[in-house]
């Protein structure tokens, strides 16, 4: 039997709303999708515009950070409607994390390699794997996060699907 199709909600937010932390469009979003939760679980993406000049990852960059915390603390059931297949909620959850970059080995200079041999230089440049980040969600947030999901939960009689998720959460946590 085929999984049922699944589709999925775009929410491009502006540069203007991230910075200003302005929630009207999210909020009224979420109102929408509380219409249907059943239909609407796990299908909410939120794309994050007026950064595409930047090469850095999301969760490198201060204002969206700010804005998701922002967004967590006001409505913590937003996990709920946080798609995981284009890695939405894992974006979100990075945005609010406390973020450590993990070097395996000696961690080198761009010049200190480039000394090493400048004929291969480029060669390795481009075979460098990606820095490794260790991610851990405080407390205070993940705590936050689940007790704004057993709520709603609780509300909307979608216990069992809040509790598959608190169990999705800690595994991505660990």
């Amino acid at each position: 039997m085929l999984e049922e199709e699944k589709e999925f909600i775009m929410l491009n937010l502006s540069k203007d709303e991230i910075v200003n932390k302005k929630m009207y469009r999210v909020r009224k979003t979420l109102k929408e999708l509380e219409k249907d939760i059943d239909r609407n679980y796990k299908c909410l993406h939120i794309l994050f515009d007026g950064y595409n000049d930047i090469p850095d990852e999301i969760y490198s960059i201060q204002a969206i950070r700010d804005f998701c915390d922002e967004l967590i603390k006001k409505d913590p059931k937003i996990v709920y409607f946080l798609e995981d297949k284009l890695e939405g909620l894992q974006n979100i959850l990075l945005c609010i994390s406390d973020l450590e970059a993990l070097y395996i080995g000696e961690k080198k200079t761009i010049k200190e390699m480039y000394d090493e041999d400048p004929s291969t230089f480029v060669e390795r440049q481009m075979n460098l794997p990606r820095t490794q980040i260790k991610m851990t969600i405080p407390k205070h947030k993940f705590d936050h996060i689940i007790k704004g999901l057993v709520k709603f939960g609780y509300e909307n009689d979608v216990m069992g699907r809040v509790e598959e998720l608190g169990n999705e959460l800690g595994d991505f946590l660990n």
